[in-house]
């Protein structure tokens, strides 16, 4: 059976967005979207989990 390389432990990866100020950047681009229907229902959903993550 032949030798499997280890995966190293620490990856380099750039470290993803704060959660709080992303669901916030997605509700602004929805409002500068306009106010349609699916725009209000991703707003609503935005603040929500900005409201769970704070």
């Amino acid at each position: 059976m032949a030798a499997v390389p280890e995966l190293a432990s620490t990856s380099a990866r750039r470290p993803g967005p704060d959660p709080a100020q992303f669901a916030m950047q997605v509700k602004g681009m929805l409002v500068e979207a306009g106010a349609t229907a699916a725009a209000q229902v991703g707003i609503q959903m935005a603040e929500q989990a900005r409201s769970t993550l704070v």
